[in-house]
C-alpha cells in the first residue's frame, strides 16, 4: 500500500507539487528549497484520515504546528497565494487522500458548521459541560475570534481546526494509527528518544533481527540491551558493556535511524535531514538498511538530505528502487526535477554534476 502519486498545492512555500513515488525517494536542494515542507505534507495527507495519528501515537499535525509557533499560522500557507488555502492528495493503493485546509485571521470570521462543532464539543470536554447552551455557544464564538487554520480530510470526512488563541489543535476522533513515522531533528519533536524507542522494537520482537544486522554491518559490535535507564552496548574485546550515551551522538543517531527502520516495516518512513550526525564510515550500513527495507519488507522511504557523499551511497545501493528528487527556486518560484537512479549516477559519474543542483 505505498504511496503511488502525491499532489502538494499551497503549502508553504510550495507553489505546486506533483510526484509518483518510488520505493526509496531521496530530496537535495539548498535550504529553503522547500524539501522539509514536502515531508511535513506527506507525513498530514497519510495520517489524515486517522486523524494525524503516526506508528508511535503522535499528532503530526499538532506537533507541527507546536514546532512552528502557534501564532504564525499564516506561515502553513503559501503567502503569495491569494486564496490562503492549501491543499494535499496521495493516491494510495489506488484510492484517494485529501486534506483542503484554510487560514482566516479570525475576527468574524465565517468557520463551516462542522468546525464550530468540534470546537464546542472540545471547550465541552474540557470541563466547561456544566455551563449553559448559550454559555457554550459564546465561548466557542470566543475561542475562533483568533487566526484559524482549519478543514477536512477525505476519506472519513475528519474535519480539524487549530486555534491560535487557545494554543489547541482539535481534531476529530477517529480510532487507530497509520504506519507511518516522520523523524526531524528539530530538538522539539517529541518520541525521539533512543531507548523508548529501542523498547518499542523489543516488545514488536523484532529486536534480535535488528541487532544481528549491527553484528553482520559493524565489526566490534557483539551486543545491545536495555536496563532500566539506558541502553547498554558490549562490544568485542571488553570485559563490561558501557552505556550508548557514551559512545557519542554518531553512534546513537546510526542506531535510532535503524529502530526506526524496523518499527515501521511495510509503512512509511519520513527522515529529514539524514544522515544526520552520522560519521561517513555508516553511510554504507544505512544505505543498505534502507535497500533491504524497501525491497524486502515494502517500506516506502522519504529522506532529505544535502550530504553528497550519502547520496552516492543510497543511488549505488538501491539501483533501480530510488529516485532522486532535486528543488530549486527560480525567481522565488519552486522547479524541481526527477531524476531516475540511471540519470543520477549519468550525471555524478559521466558529467561530474552535483546532485544537488544550482
Amino acid at each position: 500500500m505505498v504511496i503511488e502519486r502525491l499532489l502538494v498545492d499551497g503549502y508553504r512555500a510550495i507553489d505546486h507539487f506533483e510526484y509518483e513515488p518510488n520505493m526509496i525517494n531521496v530530496f537535495v536542494g539548498r535550504n529553503g528549497t522547500g524539501k522539509s515542507s514536502i515531508l511535513e505534507a506527506i507525513a498530514m495527507v497519510y495520517t489524515a484520515p486517522v486523524g494525524f495519528s503516526d506508528s508511535l501515537d503522535n499528532n503530526v499535525l499538532g506537533e507541527l504546528i507546536m514546532v512552528d509557533r502557534w501564532w504564525d499560522l499564516e506561515y502553513f500557507v503559501n503567502l503569495r497565494r491569494g486564496d490562503k488555502r492549501f491543499r494535499l492528495k496521495a493516491v494510495k493503493g489506488g484510492a484517494e487522500i485529501n486534506v483542503d485546509a484554510t487560514y482566516k485571521e479570525g475576527g468574524a470570521a465565517e468557520v463551516p458548521e462542522p468546525i464550530r462543532d468540534l470546537v464546542e464539543e472540545f471547550l465541552s470536554e474540557e470541563g466547561n459541560d456544566s455551563l449553559s447552551p448559550d454559555e457554550l455557544r459564546r465561548l466557542t464564538s470566543e475561542a475562533l475570534k483568533g487566526p484559524l487554520l482549519f478543514g477536512r480530510a477525505e476519506p472519513g470526512d475528519v474535519h480539524f481546526v487549530i486555534i491560535s488563541n487557545m494554543l489547541a489543535t482539535v481534531t476529530a476522533k477517529v480510532p487507530g494509527s497509520s504506519d507511518l513515522i516522520f523523524c526531524t531533528h528539530c530538538p522539539r519533536w517529541p518520541f525521539t528518544d533512543i531507548k523508548w524507542l529501542y523498547d518499542m522494537l523489543e516488545e514488536s520482537g523484532r529486536a534480535y533481527r535488528f541487532v544481528n544486522y549491527l553484528r553482520r554491518h559493524i565489526p566490534y559490535f557483539a551486543d545491545l540491551r536495555s536496563g532500566e535507564e539506558e541502553l547498554w552496548v558490549r562490544l568485542e574485546n571488553l570485559e563490561r558493556p558501557l552505556p550508548l550515551s557514551m559512545m557519542g551522538d554518531g553512534m546513537v543517531e546510526v542506531i535510532r535511524q535503524l529502530v526506526l527502520v524496523d518499527l515501521v516495516p511495510g509503512g512509511v518512513l519520513l527522515v529529514d535531514g539524514l544522515p544526520y550526525n552520522v560519521h561517513p564510515a555508516f553511510y554504507e550500513v544505512l544505505a543498505e538498511r534502507l535497500f533491504e527495507a524497501a525491497l524486502e519488507e515494502r517500506t516506502q522511504i522519504f529522506v532529505s538530505t544535502q550530504d553528497l557523499e550519502f547520496v552516492e551511497k543510497v543511488l549505488r545501493t538501491g539501483g533501480e528502487l530510488v529516485n532522486l528528487v532535486r528543488l530549486y527556486r527560480i525567481r522565488d518560484e519552486l522547479a524541481y526535477e526527477v531524476l531516475s537512479c540511471g540519470e543520477a549516477l549519468e550525471e555524478l559519474d559521466e558529467l561530474r554534476l552535483d546532485l544537488r543542483g544550482p
